[in-house]
């Protein structure tokens, strides 16, 4: 089945960012110049200007993201608080399927958000907390740039939790992003989609949603990029979660 999109969970649907529209604009306009009926002297002058208009938009226009995304909460859907779901049912029949992508910040995430803005896709990134931690820049572009992010605990490990220790291990992840970033999630995904070592149980009683997935691209078995394209696209169907590692 062809699938059209990529969506986040938390939204189905993210819109273009206005941001990354008024500088499209203004880099076309700025590429046109060579159209127009322009001096030798006269172009260098404008492209100059119009350089510096769009370094003061682009700077004022990361200020005004950053300052909206302080105290910002993912709303979950009413159907979704204290549960656990392997996909997302879609009645309007769209191809759409969500981006997961576990246990990050870390070196690489760079290189993989620069890859979706490539494509203006959203993901979502089920964060550890110590690598938010070790990774603060990474974590911030994360949410600058319209990604939605869930706990995923603050050591990743799959033993037995008490109520005291789930409590820490989400407790603390969830703190620390929101002083990062000023975003407070209900999003979790527990690490191994373990389900009975005590933390989706304390998930579900605070109105956790626990994301799980529905196709696995197994990256962590380190096989080739052609067998996680064809694993992903052979079990992906509309509604799917796929599960990537940051």
């Amino acid at each position: 089945m062809a699938l059209t999109g990529v969506v986040n969970i938390c939204a189905l649907m993210l819109a273009f960012p206005p941001s990354q529209l008024i500088k499209r604009f203004l880099d076309e306009n700025r590429s046109n110049l060579t159209s127009l009926n322009l001096s030798a002297r006269e172009v260098p002058a404008i492209q100059g200007a119009i350089n510096s208009q769009v370094q003061a938009i682009d700077t004022r226009l990361t200020q005004l993201e950053e300052s909206m995304a302080q105290d910002e909460s993912y709303e979950i859907p009413a159907q979704f608080q204290g549960q656990t779901f392997t996909d997302i049912k879609l009645e309007s029949g769209e191809k759409v399927v969500a981006l997961t992508l576990d246990d990050g910040p870390w070196q690489t995430t760079a290189q993989i958000l620069d890859i979706l803005k490539k494509y203006e896709v959203k993901a979502t990134f089920f964060v550890v907390g110590q690598h938010i931690e070790t990774y603060p820049n990474e974590i911030r572009r994360v949410v600058r740039e319209g990604h939605a992010v869930g706990n995923h605990t603050w050591t990743h490990r799959y033993h037995q939790h008490s109520e005291t220790a789930a409590t820490e291990e989400l407790g603390k992840t969830a703190d620390l992003l929101q002083q990062l970033t000023g975003v407070r999630t209900r999003l979790f995904r527990p690490p191994g989609g373990v389900l009975t070592n005590g933390l989706v149980s304390y998930a579900a009683k605070n109105n956790y949603a626990t994301a799980m997935w529905s196709v696995d691209s197994r990256d962590y078995t380190a096989p080739t990029a052609e067998t996680i394209v064809d694993r992903v696209v052979s079990g992906a169907q509309s509604g799917s979660i796929i599960l990537l590692h940051d």
